[in-house]
Order: C-alpha cells, then structure tokens, then sequence
C-alpha cells in the first residue's frame, strides 16, 4: 500500500501550531495521569494523521503506546509524558490557553518541545523515507515501548537525535551523554512463625532491618557509601565545566524548589549543586513498604532503590555491586533487578558544526533513552529546544519560538544526514 501523501511546508506555520497547542492544551499532561497521556497522545496522532503521514501505533500490554512517523534511517525521538513538580497533583492545574502568540499554563513547556520536535516532519521539510518520528508516552518509567519496538525491529538505524527533559539550561542545547538507570527490588521475609509485636523488643524487626539498610546507602551529606560505586565515571572537560557553572544559580534555585526545610548542614553551594546534579551519580529510595500483620511482628516487607547513573559507569557492574551489598547487610533478601540501564558516552558529533548558538553541554541529567539506543549500536545526541524556569512559575511559550525551534531540530537532523523532501 503506497503511503497517503506527505503535507507541504507551508501548511505547518504559526496558525497550525497555534491550533495543535490549544488541541494539545485542553488535556494538561502528567506522567501520573494515564488517561490524559493517552488523550494526549491520541491528538498528536491525529494532527499528524491528517497531514497524510504514514503513522503506527506500537502497543506493549500494561505500557502507553509508542507512536512512529516514518521509516527512516534517523531516529528523531520526542516524548508527550511530562514529570514536572509544578503540576504533578492531577486535580491542580487549569487548563492552558492561548492567545496571540503567547500560550501559558500548565503542561505547555512539554507541549512546546513536542511540537518544535515534531515540526520538521509536519512540515515535510524532513522526509518519511529519511527519518523515524518517534513519540514516547512511557519515558518517565524507562522507555519500555521504546526497547520493546527497537527488539522487535529488523532494521538498521544510522543514528538517532532524543529530546532532553525541560532541564534549566540555556536553550537551543546539545548533549553529548545521558544518565543511565539501575532499579532493584529488595523484599525480606521473616523465617519466624507469627510473633505477638510485644516481643520487639528482643525479636528480629524486618522492617527496621531493612530501613537500616537503606538508610547506610548514603551518608549524611549524600555520599554512596557503596563500594565501588563511583568507578569508572567520566570526569567533564573545561569547558563543561564552565558551562554548567553558567547555569549554577539557576540550577540551584530549580532543584531547591519544595526543599525550604533544608538545614544548613545540608545546604549545598550553587556550584557544589549544579556538579552533583551533572556529574555525580546518586542513589534514592523509590518506595518502601511494611506488610502490616497486627498483632504480630511484620513478616514481609519490601523496598525500591533507584541508582542514577553517569557517562563511564557500567550499569550491570553497578547493579551487581549493589545487589551483593545489599546482600550482605541482609543475608535473607532477595533482590531482583527490575531495570538495568547503562548511560550513554558518545563523540558522535553530527550536527555540532550546524547547532548555531546552541550551548553544549556534557550531560543530560534525567530519563532519556541514549543508554538504550546505545544497547542497539545506535549513535545519538541529545537536543533541548526548550527549558524550565528554575523556579516554579507559571508556564510561557511564544509560537514563533516554536516555529524557530524546529528550524533548530531541522538543523541537526540535517547534520545528522537526514535529506530534505525537496531533495529528493
């Protein structure tokens, strides 16, 4: 079946993206929301649909759908799931507007990003046959439907471009590395029959046992007291540095938000924070549950510890490491990996020479999927055509912007080794 034809430049201008942002905007996204993802993501291939474009929709059972545009050579990857504090409470947001060239509200940083992405395809200034649309709707848990298309794939991809997340840089950017993501499950049981709680005292706890364990993962200032777990990692150049010193107060003030509470003691400078944040792996505790067995002591109790990894570290060596740590403190756990993400550390330096005024930068801290791609032997860069406020604000983005952001994307595509349509 040949493919239904693909729209002209000229219909993709400031009109059509001020229609799909007010589209786009009736239904705010947030990664914790399913449905309004889903909705979200029903639009955008919509809007994409009607512009004749060959759109497919890959489904894995119990994960948001994966969108793709095209069958070309390139990847371009854009994602809809936003994870941003300033609207992560599903009932607080209102709905975004629009007016003129000014859209602002909640979700439209995303939305501008997703849109200056997808630009250079709605537009026909890329081509189907050169480039891989992709849009991500699961990025925030891993970019399970992204492994799943890519294993079940037959082709041969030349390379791939993946939007960063809505960090607090300096935008137009590129990135030449990303974090990586080791997650493991530890669950312990107690070999004893039921216990009366009274005897707590003198009986094994599981659920101080294992909060003990968690809590010596870190010291008070944040070091992983892991052995071993800082091996390997990529020391940033000069001029990294000094990029990242650059945005230091903004940093600072973005990742502080909510943290009002901190003591001095735990106070970091902007610098200090900013490099932590760029170039220092760290480890969290994502959850952790105690199965209440009143009266009885508690005879199970589980926990999950993510591990964010840097360029130079090896995800299963630092999975392994964890686990037999862990192991150690709690000789009767048992410990399941249930994500094992290695980062991403390339010199592909497609694009550079045409990213214009775009600042460079190391590392994109956040989820990304170039540890992914890498597993496949696929070469990528990360791009950013917008950025958050570093503090909570409400939303802005100007259509114009948009428009010239996807001139940027073009750019790298284009530099990437993407032809045009009217090249063809």
């Amino acid at each position: 079946m040949n493919a239904p034809p693909q729209s002209t430049s000229g219909d993709w201008d400031a009109a059509a993206i001020r229609r799909a942002m007010r589209v786009l905007s009736a239904h705010p996204p947030n990664a914790r929301d399913a449905q309004a993802t889903a909705r979200g993501l029903r639009l955008v291939w919509d809007i994409l649909q009607r512009r004749g474009l060959p759109c497919e929709v890959y489904q894995v059972p119990g994960i948001m759908p994966l969108v793709t545009v095209g069958n070309g050579p390139l990847l371009l990857c854009t994602y809809l799931d936003d994870l941003s504090p300033a609207h992560a409470d599903k009932h607080a947001p209102a709905v975004p507007g629009v007016s003129g060239d000014v859209a602002s509200g909640a979700g439209v940083t995303r939305r501008a990003g997703l849109l200056a992405t997808i630009g250079p395809v709605a537009s026909a200034d890329l081509h189907v046959d050169d480039v891989t649309l992709i849009i991500e709707a699961d990025r925030h848990l891993g970019s399970v439907a992204l492994q799943s298309w890519l294993e079940a794939s037959d082709r041969a991809y030349q390379g791939a471009l993946w939007e960063a997340s809505d960090l607090p840089v300096s935008a137009p950017a590129t990135f030449q590395s990303s974090t990586g993501n080791v997650t493991l499950e530890i669950t312990v049981r107690s070999e004893t029959e039921d216990v009366e709680a009274f005897y707590a005292g003198v009986l094994p706890d599981i659920g101080h046992q294992l909060a003990g364990t968690l809590a010596a993962l870190k010291s008070r200032d944040s070091e992983v007291l892991v052995p071993g777990f800082y091996d390997g990692i990529e020391t940033p150049g000069v001029e990294a540095i000094a990029s990242l010193n650059a945005i230091a107060e903004d940093v600072q003030a973005w990742a502080s938000r909510g943290a009002g509470g901190a003591s001095e003691e735990t106070t970091f400078s902007a610098s200090h924070m900013t490099l932590g944040v760029f170039c220092a792996p760290s480890i969290l505790v994502r959850s952790i549950d105690v199965m209440d067995a009143r009266p009885f002591l508690p005879r199970h109790a589980r926990a999950v510890v993510e591990a964010r990894l840097m360029p130079g570290q090896d995800a299963a060596v630092i999975a392994r490491g964890l686990t037999e740590h862990l192991l150690r403190q709690l000789p009767s756990a048992v410990v399941e990996p249930l994500l094992v993400r290695h980062p991403y550390s390339g010199s592909w330096r497609i694009a550079f020479d045409d990213a214009g005024s775009a600042t460079r930068y190391s590392t994109a801290v956040g989820d990304s999927p170039a540890g992914l791609l890498a597993t496949h032997g696929i070469q990528s860069m990360g791009f950013a055509t917008v950025a958050r406020g570093p503090v909570a604000s409400a939303e802005q983005a100007r259509i114009s912007a948009i428009a010239e952001a996807a001139g940027f994307v073009l750019s790298l595509a284009r530099g990437a080794g993407a032809t045009t349509g009217a090249s063809r």
